[in-house]
């Protein structure tokens, strides 16, 4: 299926604005995992061989490209309406998109254009209508089977309860990217609308019905599934977000997802903890090919702290795989090599330490030379005393490294292999 319509209560969209693409022209996909957005699509019109565009776009109050005398989409807060520009009156507008053409107005069906390939072309198409109550209709389809002429889509948007509804640019550039579809384009774009939703972002899918469907650049809804008890899928959009930032912070390489959604069942076959976020959708445990886990875990760090997500990151040594999660709370652990004993600790942002250090550091330290032979074996209490300096010299020492006691990036490196 190349077709998806999204209608969106007024109540449900926090915030619709416009994303100007980064020059000369971007990737959708790049768009969506670099903003807030929960939907995006594709908007202004530009020329495919050069890049130039003469389509009006306002963004966060500025114009980037301000064009007089046309209709597009303007935006505020959460709310949207069809507009037509007249070169000043915009006081209101913090955002707004110049359409390719009007397709309904006042609840009629209008085409302010006499260009063939929208009256008569049958191409991919991106409209967006609005309806009396408030209500934002999306409409997107792809070229092939579910292509539309003009005249096509815009009885489409008036079966569809619009009284008013804008064409946007179309052909290969038709795309829609969200938690409730994947229309993907090649093509670099110029500018997109995104829109943030109000509405949880969890959502219930079935592995059955929803399974080969794309949620992201790199993931499908089934590999999110839980084996043999259910059909349902829950999944949180922000974990999908980060999961893709994660990956290409690790170079886009490919990642599997060894757990994601588990039902209580499951949950308990497995020795999952009763709170385990697995349940409600918001964990995956990954790895990632060629990547070690303390890389993994440094590169979760740093794409939940970009999307502002405190999260729950765990580091599996013996199992070789990592735990992420998207709670509202800080946690970070990590299990032994042994596959025994999950403790608490700082991050895997590595601090120098020395004796008089303490901390959830430090007690990670005990641990790591614990299990590479300290003799005597050390008290994992989080206190760097004189035993635990003797266990660094004599790690340092096995190891080559400058024997000074004080666990530095080199020691860590050597302590991590």
């Amino acid at each position: 299926m190349s077709r998806h319509i999204a209608v969106i209560s007024p109540s449900g969209i926090a915030r619709i604005y416009a994303v100007p693409g980064r020059q000369p022209a971007e990737a959708i996909a790049s768009a969506y995992h670099r903003t807030s957005a929960d939907i995006i699509i594709n908007a202004g019109q530009f020329n495919t061989l050069t890049g130039a565009t003469g389509c009006a776009l306002k963004a966060d109050g500025a114009w980037i490209r301000q064009t007089a005398h046309v209709f597009g989409l303007a935006m505020t807060g959460g709310k949207a309406h069809i507009a037509y520009f007249d070169g000043s009156n915009d006081d209101t507008w913090t955002h707004f998109v110049q359409c390719y053409c009007t397709l309904v107005v006042g609840g009629l069906i209008n085409i302010d254009t006499e260009e063939k390939n929208v009256l008569e072309d049958r191409r991919g198409r991106t409209a967006v209508g609005t309806k009396p109550d408030g209500s934002l209709v999306l409409y997107v389809c792809q070229d092939g089977d579910d292509a539309l002429t003009g005249p096509e889509l815009a009885q489409k948007m008036l079966d569809l309860g619009c009284t008013d509804a804008l064409n946007f640019d179309g052909g290969g550039s038709a795309a829609y990217l969200g938690y409730d579809a994947w229309l993907d384009t090649p093509r670099a774009l110029d500018s997109f609308i995104g829109i943030d939703l109000t509405v949880p972002d969890i959502k219930t899918y079935s592995n059955r019905k929803d399974g080969s469907r794309r949620i992201a650049a790199h993931f499908k809804i089934g590999e999110f599934a839980c084996p043999k008890t259910t059909d349902d899928i829950l999944l949180s959009s922000d974990l999908v977000k980060v999961l893709e930032d994660i990956r290409a912070l690790c170079g886009d390489k490919p990642m599997n997802i060894n757990s994601g959604y588990r039902d209580l069942r499951h949950n308990t076959n497995v020795g999952g903890s009763p709170t385990s976020r697995h349940m409600k959708g918001k964990a995956a445990d990954i790895r990632i090919e060629g990547v070690d886990t303390l890389t993994v875990c440094r590169a979760a760090e740093k794409a939940l702290a970009a999307r502002g997500i405190p999260g729950g990151l765990g580091r599996y040594i013996g199992q070789n795989f990592v735990h992420v999660d998207v709670r509202a709370a800080r946690h970070r652990f990590q299990q032994n090599k042994a596959g025994q004993a999950v403790y608490a600790v700082a991050g895997w942002t590595r601090p120098m330490l020395r004796k008089g250090s303490g901390g959830a550091d430090v007690k990670e330290l005990q641990a790591l030379l614990n299990e590479r032979g300290a003799s005597p074996a050390l008290t994992v209490d989080g206190s760097f005393g004189p035993l635990t300096e003797q266990a660094v010299e004599a790690f340092q020492a096995v190891r080559g490294l400058v024997v000074d006691g004080v666990c530095g990036p080199k020691t860590w490196a050597a302590l991590e292999r």
